[in-house]
């Protein structure tokens, strides 16, 4: 029975995909490690996702015979995980940004925002001396990739397919464009 993809529960998933905790172990990891390289995020392709979906799949749950569809539960549970992803990168830098301001005692949030924000200063470590070459470097990034990134990907899967390997050392392109977002909205 094909559903709307929003109505998908994890319950809906092929039998054994709950098998030793790996839906959210391993497979969703491998997902959001996928997801953190790809350059557009918000425009990214039903078609890109399943396929990338397809290749975890395949690795994660060998002996399951199943195909993820976009019309079946796999897909349908695994964008429902993407959005949650995504949103959770704007959440944390609200909180995080509350903390900063809270806890700094110079100036009112209003103005460190304006000077924050001010040739994106918040993307550097020093604010004040903003070098190209340290752009990303900043606490605010810095905390924000590691706890809406980099704690969804612990446990992730080795995809050849999908060149892990290289994706853990080189694939942030997305999640940092996302950190940068979020802390320049927060």
């Amino acid at each position: 029975v094909s559903k709307s993809r929003s109505s998908y529960l994890n319950t809906d998933l092929p039998p054994g995909c709950h098998e030793d905790r790996k839906w959210v172990r391993v497979f969703l990891p491998t997902v959001f490690l996928w997801l953190g390289a790809q350059e557009e995020l918000w425009v990214l392709a039903d078609a890109k996702l399943l396929k990338a979906c397809k290749e975890i799949f395949k690795v994660v749950y060998p002996d399951i015979c199943y195909s993820p569809t976009m019309s079946g539960s796999v897909f349908g549970v695994v964008t429902q995980r993407v959005g949650e992803w995504r949103s959770n990168f704007g959440s944390t830098a609200l909180a995080i940004a509350i903390d900063f301001c809270a806890s700094n005692q110079d100036s009112t949030p209003a103005e460190l925002s304006n000077l924050l924000l001010a040739q994106y200063a918040f993307l550097y470590p020093n604010p004040d001396n903003i070098d190209k070459s340290e752009t990303f470097r900043s606490a605010f990034v810095q905390e924000l990739l590691a706890t809406a990134h980099l704690s969804r990907i612990i446990g992730h899967a080795d995809v050849p397919a999908l060149d892990t390997d290289s994706l853990i050392r080189h694939g942030f392109v997305g999640a940092l464009g996302l950190c940068a977002v979020s802390v320049s909205q927060s």
